[in-house]
């Protein structure tokens, strides 16, 4: 797909979603930045430049997107209300790894049963331990954000309570696991407090 420009970027892509009400509009997360494209993905123009990982639309309104960008050691979260032209950066509570530690990766996953609500799936290392990084909550479609999970404070040796979930082991006591490979993150579409992680346990 896209014109000759967008193909000699030879982007790796993590992400594609069409607008739900417009099959034309695409776009695209990629290690080249972020695109859009309005005409089914024969040309693309850059929305902005940087490593996007992620794209969710708002359950109810195709003008409200939310993005995930990795920026050095750390992951961003934007949202766009006009339609993914024009991006905000909101980070209060949202992961903020401190020097030595990091957040390299998230995924994001919404509900129609909530739909003001993100859940953000970080991971990374930080406090000594790696693997989950931490479960965030947003109720204000990510304005604010809520450490939720798990254990005291991110990331950290896991234990019985700080459960790492990105491990080999199924009761998350060891450390680390392939957090950067396989991660997954969906929400209940009728009930958004049932969350699903996928690392390289479910």
């Amino acid at each position: 797909i896209g014109d000759v420009a967008f193909i000699n970027l030879s982007p790796g892509i993590s992400d594609m979603k069409l607008n739900p009400s417009n099959n034309l509009e695409l776009f695209v997360a990629s290690d080249e930045g972020l695109f859009k494209s309005i005409d089914g993905g024969n040309n693309f123009t850059q929305i902005m430049s940087g490593r996007f990982l992620e794209i969710e639309f708002h359950p109810n309104s195709t003008d409200t997107m939310y993005f995930i960008k990795q920026a050095g050691d750390s992951t961003l979260f934007y949202r766009s209300d006009d339609g993914g032209n024009t991006l905000t950066l909101y980070n209060n509570g949202w992961p903020n790894p401190a020097n030595g530690d990091e957040q390299l990766r998230t995924e994001i996953a919404v509900s129609p049963a909530a739909p003001n609500k993100i859940v953000a799936l970080a991971t990374g290392s930080a406090n000594g331990g790696s693997g989950l990084y931490g479960i965030y909550i947003s109720d204000n479609k990510g304005e604010n954000w809520n450490f939720q999970c798990c254990g005291p404070q991110p990331a950290g040796p896991p234990d019985s309570v700080n459960i790492n979930m990105m491990g080999w082991q199924p009761d998350g006591s060891d450390d680390g696991g392939q957090y950067y490979y396989d991660l997954a993150l969906a929400i209940n579409p009728t009930n958004a407090d049932i969350i699903h992680v996928g690392g390289v346990n479910h």
